[in-house]
């Protein structure tokens, strides 16, 4: 039982998605740019809402939409089991580099839970 409510907790559901072009404009505009070496980030604190949202653009520079969606299928992963460290106030956007391709698993997990902290502590200082 306590299997399916962890799975439960470690979703990613359409709530914790940046969808909009508004949304991600809004976020590239008023944002704080972070660089890590295997993506960029823009948070926005949005002020108040009911979790965070995390949007993915994926540059056609980086190759083939084979490769273009590899790369979103691992940030994803990497965001699905983090998500739980980011403050609920905050809009995310990531921009992977090719060096997301090839970056172990462990260390794009890394990354991201730092760039979280980073966006965390920004709201409360």
């Amino acid at each position: 039982m306590e299997q399916t409510s962890q799975q439960h907790q470690q979703r990613f559901p359409k709530k914790h998605r940046l969808l909009r072009a508004k949304d991600f404009r809004k976020v590239y505009d008023c944002g704080l740019r972070i660089a890590t070496p295997y993506f960029r980030a823009v948070c926005y604190d949005r002020g108040e809402g009911d979790g965070p949202r995390i949007g993915l653009a994926v540059s056609r520079k980086l190759g083939k939409a084979v490769i273009r969606n590899r790369i979103k299928r691992r940030l994803r992963e990497a965001v699905r089991l983090e998500l739980w460290r980011l403050a609920p106030n905050w809009d995310l956007v990531l921009q992977p580099n090719r060096s997301a391709l090839e970056a172990p698993f462990s260390a794009l997990r890394e990354e991201l839970a730092k760039v979280f902290e980073r966006c965390n502590e920004r709201s409360l200082g």
